[in-house]
């Protein structure tokens, strides 16, 4: 099966990675960002759309399920991340 993917783009540290959701209100700027928590090998996920003022996940946005949903359906293949 053939499903379309989204094109990350990384920072070096591979902790970060953006790339651009298209739909009904046009393309949308998104982040990805792994932070390290206290227990050992175990990270938070973060997806939301990109603040361009401040570079930062906008948390005063609400994620709609459904583009997670088609993150993960167009990600969970193997990939090599584009770095920048």
């Amino acid at each position: 099966m053939k499903l379309p993917r989204y094109e990350l783009i990384a920072e070096k540290s591979l902790k970060v990675y953006e790339f651009i959701s298209e739909g009904p209100k046009g393309q949308i700027l998104k982040l990805i960002k792994f932070s390290e928590t206290d227990l050992k090998d175990f990270y938070n996920f973060a997806l939301g759309d990109k603040n361009l003022e401040t570079g930062e996940i906008d948390d005063k946005v609400i994620l709609i399920m459904e583009t997670a949903n088609r993150f993960w359906q167009r990600s969970l293949q193997p990939f090599t991340p584009l770095q920048t």
